[in-house]
């Protein structure tokens, strides 16, 4: 199944499933953006807040052990359906919650200009997000995410609406020159729906696999060499030793 339709799937379902949500809150930013991030409370900058959030510092985790959790960045060429600029909220907003520790998904989907691979997976890291929000971070853990803020952050108004924002906020701070549209959806409090999504996800990262698994296999036609020259004096020498690793190191990992 192409990738454009796993990711209308995926949008259906939501939009399936919110319709019946008492939680639910969809907002356009486009317009305010700015001026919204820089006049809160809460400071968000690429690169300001690079800080490792203590058990007893904690006052919510979002995913994490114990919690069912999942997070989908996926940048794409494809014209997919990308309400830009819009944010999407499905649970209890942060203030209605009794529990220290929720369940947890974070999903990005965006249209890129031209994107390579390279930059396609520098979009895909979180780091950026973790180092630019104040009293906020996400904790690395295979398969899982796991976010935690401070009990202090929690007494300024700090809300998924506000964290949804600040995101949209980095990433267009950070590579906006590579995003055409972007749309963020954060799920909470809903394992079912969380689960479901990320079934539906999987797809798209067994496409991705495809994809790669391709492009090797490409590669490797191309190292049956014609040239008629010989590889001392070969301008291509280096990238053909490159290649060569890549290919050796994907054999080693494939089952």
């Amino acid at each position: 199944m192409p990738e454009k339709e796993i990711i209308a799937d995926i949008k259906k379902y939501i939009e399936d499933q919110r319709q019946s949500s008492n939680f639910y809150r969809e907002i356009s930013t486009k317009s305010d953006l700015k001026r919204f991030i820089t006049s809160h409370e809460i400071h968000v900058a690429l690169d300001s807040h690079k800080e490792i959030i203590l058990q007893e510092e904690t006052g919510l985790e979002l995913g994490g052990m114990g919690n069912t959790s999942y997070s989908l960045i996926y940048p794409t060429n494809e014209s997919i359906e990308i309400h830009d600029g819009t944010i999407m909220v499905l649970g209890p907003e942060i203030n209605q919650l009794s529990q220290s520790s929720v369940d947890f998904a974070l999903i990005i989907f965006i249209k890129g200009k031209n994107l390579t691979r390279k930059m396609r997976s520098h979009l895909k890291h979180l780091s950026f997000l973790s180092d630019g929000i104040e009293g906020f971070s996400i904790r690395s853990i295979p398969q899982r995410l796991w976010c935690r803020l401070t009990k202090n952050i929690l007494k300024r108004n700090f809300s998924f609406e506000f964290l949804a924002k600040a995101f949209l906020y980095l990433y267009e701070e950070k590579y906006g020159s590579w995003i055409e549209k972007i749309e963020i959806i954060l799920i909470n409090s809903l394992p079912e729906l969380i689960e479901r999504i990320k079934t539906m996800g999987m797809k798209l990262d067994k496409l991705e696999r495809l994809r790669w698994k391709e492009k090797i296999n490409e590669w490797k036609k191309r190292l049956d060499c014609d040239y008629n020259w010989d590889c001392i004096t070969c301008p291509y020498t280096e990238t053909c030793e490159e290649l060569r690793k890549i290919i050796r190191l994907r054999n080693e990992i494939e089952p």
